[in-house]
């Protein structure tokens, strides 16, 4: 089986199960599964009375795949919603027993590993499961940090903020790896930013740096965010070390479209400090840094 491909058998099994109306597993109601999260004693077993043959077979034979294809049909879920410049961690197929892939932001149009056809169709339109449905049940199967910032990730998505930092928070209240431990920060400060709480926001993208040296789009945004609070210094380092990345022109043109349409569409306001700090910085600051400012604030057109 390539890891681009799961075991045939957890796709039939996965379909089935959706199909079925009397499915336990795929259709629980929505207030049952915020009463399940971060409560690890509920992890799913395979001898529950309440699961279906097919069900109990899955969650005893194929937990972890199972886990992996609901996760990454919640990262193709949270993908139809570009809009919400989330952040969720997809550079290949995913697999919950690996979870040092580098992180990508979906709303820059960054590509992710879609589930197989069969269980796309099965699993988001015959359950009409939400992402944040299909990350708290791959939770409750294996869980893992990745699923716990795609779920955060989820109720950032339905308008929950203070629930989405609260799956941040457990994860940064763990062990993560250096790479997780950034992108959990990296979101708490996406939901700071929309609650315009931009001091709090700065603080976790300098964490988020710090967590994992080199991720320049976090470097970005860090960088915006200092300029929003008229914080020049900082948006001068940022700037700087920016300059030192390898900042892949592909996926940087993808991100300043996104500014461009995000102010288009006044989904991002820059505050009276940041015009001014923009005017006053711009051309002595490095190529891709110009480039940034230039989508938030067009002062050359």
């Amino acid at each position: 089986m390539s890891e681009h491909s799961f075991d045939p058998e957890v796709v039939a099994l996965l379909d089935e199960i959706a199909r079925s109306s009397s499915s336990t597993l795929l259709r629980t109601p929505k207030e049952r599964l915020l009463r399940w999260v971060g409560r690890p004693e509920e992890v799913l077993s395979p001898h529950g009375s309440y699961l279906s043959k097919a069900e109990k077979h899955l969650v005893g034979a194929y937990r972890e795949q199972a886990a992996s294809v609901l996760y990454a049909a919640c990262i193709d879920r949270l993908a139809s919603r570009p809009e919400t410049g989330v952040f969720v961690e997809s550079s290949r197929r995913p697999d919950m027993r690996e979870i040092n892939s580098r992180a990508s932001r979906l709303a820059q149009g960054m590509s992710s590993q879609q589930p197989d056809g069969l269980v796309h169709k099965a699993l988001l339109n015959h359950t009409g499961l939400s992402a944040s449905g299909l990350a708290t049940i791959s939770l409750r199967l294996v869980p893992a940090d990745p699923a716990r910032i795609a779920l955060g990730a989820s109720y950032h998505v339905d308008g929950l903020p203070f629930a989405a930092m609260r799956m941040f928070e457990q994860v940064l209240s763990g062990r993560p790896s250096s790479n997780m431990r950034s992108i959990a920060h990296d979101n708490r400060g996406s939901v700071q930013c929309a609650l315009r709480n931009y001091s709090r926001a700065l603080e976790s993208y300098v964490a988020a740096s710090r967590a994992a040296v080199g991720r320049w789009k976090v470097t970005i945004v860090r960088m915006t965010v200092a300029l929003q609070l008229g914080e020049k210094g900082e948006a001068v380092h940022s700037a700087e070390a920016l300059a030192g990345m390898d900042v892949k022109t592909e996926w940087l043109n993808e991100l300043i479209q996104f500014f461009e349409q995000t102010r288009r569409a006044k989904k991002w306001v820059l505050t009276p400090q940041a015009e001014r700090a923009i005017c006053e910085l711009h051309d002595s600051l490095p190529e891709v840094a110009r480039r940034v400012c230039n989508a938030l604030h067009p002062i050359d057109a």
